[in-house]
């Protein structure tokens, strides 16, 4: 196998060992955490669409219909669950729909792809693979196909990667091995499918990428698996200790023979045993219940410690059952959360700066593929994003309070200015 990388201002691929690029894999409790932790994210900053403005208005009419061609409230939002993986990707392509007034026409539409790999370069991307679609051959396998883009190219290259090795890519880190998709055995309808390779020249890769922080991961690699693995051992040990603390009955062995002792245990109205005192004199009582001691509260709290440990560092925002006590006040959980609050306005701002990088790699697009002139620069261009610091400065003064019902104390005063007249 191979791998893409920047040498002497060209790609370039290298071989590799496949032990050279393994990954430990992600836990059961690790994965159900990128889940939950990317629904958080897409909450808090894409819970509305974000506010864009080129400055031109001509542009800004172009723009909002390529959003709504879009459906953009789903597309900022996938974004955002990808991103908190690491890395996502928003691109673009043309595409026919049918206007306001039944005619069918083209237009530029924006759409979610999966990064498998890429290499930036000041800021740009250079080289990127990217997943197209999910086609099977006669064979039985399932391959995923990807496009693969070099910058200043006129040319761009589909290739195929089987599907279990992909998976294995995103699972455990392992390169995947990239096919030519004329040596697989697509039906033709299939193969319809798969874009045709672009022989035109774009000034920049169609896509605009998209990182979760400086590293490209996700907030939740940088801690410990321990902790992943400890919420896994505790979710198996629940239904062990239910199992064994549950009652169990001695019977007389001339008594089971009788009745069913099972079943007069569990039945609310038939728990009458007879027994014989000359059977019974000797062996003593018919039934004798035995229950072990149950451990389920001690390994509930466990879990919450976890739980609240695994968010803290991930800086994830804590509910007041996460503390093990219910009756904290919104205030005490608010100031737990500070942490939490300060990462959802960084990660706005930075998008921000993202989603204008998006307006211009879209004015490009524009240009190299519908000769479409946007007369802005990027200077000109503003976002805003819900959590920004500028979306609290302007947003947020209509809020004295949250969905929490936690009252901001730092909330601007609604300032009434009279006018008393001139004094002259």
């Amino acid at each position: 196998m191979s791998i893409p990388k920047y040498v002497n201002g060209k790609i370039v691929y290298e071989s590799i060992s496949p032990k050279d690029v393994w990954v430990t894999p992600y836990s059961n409790a690790h994965r159900e955490f990128i889940k939950y932790a990317g629904k958080l994210q897409a909450l808090a900053l894409a819970n509305e669409l974000p506010q864009f403005d080129t400055g031109n208005e001509a542009a800004n009419e172009l723009w909002n219909e390529v959003i709504n061609r879009s459906d953009g409230v789903n597309l900022f939002y996938k974004n955002e669950q990808q991103i908190s993986t690491g890395a996502s990707l928003i691109g673009f392509k043309t595409s026919c729909c049918v206007d306001d007034n039944g005619e069918l026409t083209k237009g530029t539409e924006l759409f979610n792809a999966n990064p498998l790999m890429y290499i930036k370069k000041a800021g740009q991307l250079i080289y990127l693979l990217v997943e197209i679609c999910q086609l099977k051959s006669k064979s039985t396998y399932d391959y995923i196909i990807c496009q693969e883009w070099v910058k200043d190219s006129t040319v761009t290259r589909n290739v195929a990667i089987l599907k279990k090795e992909y998976n294995d890519f995103f699972t455990n880190g392992r390169i995947p091995n990239k096919y030519n998709v004329d040596t697989i055995d697509f039906d033709e309808l299939e193969r319809n499918n798969i874009p045709p390779e672009h022989n035109n020249f774009y000034r920049n890769i169609p896509y605009k990428l998209y990182v979760n922080n400086a590293d490209c991961k996700g907030d939740l690699d940088d801690i410990d698996e321990i902790y992943f693995k400890s919420l896994d051992a505790y979710k198996q040990m629940l239904p062990i200790d239910m199992l064994i603390s549950r009652t169990f009955a001695f019977v007389n062995a001339n008594i089971s023979k009788n009745f069913n002792i099972s079943k007069k245990m569990l039945t609310a109205t038939d728990n009458l045993i007879e027994t014989n005192n000359s059977q019974t004199q000797y062996t003593g009582s018919g039934v004798n219940l035995s229950q072990g001691v149950s451990q389920a509260q001690q390994i509930w709290t466990s879990i919450t410690n976890t739980i609240r440990t695994i968010k803290e560092l991930a800086f994830l925002r804590i509910q007041a059952s996460d503390t093990g006590k219910n009756n904290k006040h919104t205030s005490e959980i608010e100031s737990l959360n500070a942490n939490a609050d300060d990462m959802i306005e960084m990660k706005a701002n930075t998008r921000e700066m993202d989603h204008i990088d998006l307006l211009m790699n879209w004015k490009w697009f524009e240009w190299d593929n519908n000769r479409v002139n946007l007369d802005f620069k990027r200077s000109d261009c503003k976002v805003m994003v819900t959590g920004s610091t500028a979306w609290l400065k302007e947003q947020a003064k209509i809020a004295i309070a949250n969905q929490d019902g936690y009252t901001n104390p730092n909330a601007p005063k609604n300032n009434v200015e009279t006018d008393e007249g001139d004094d002259n």
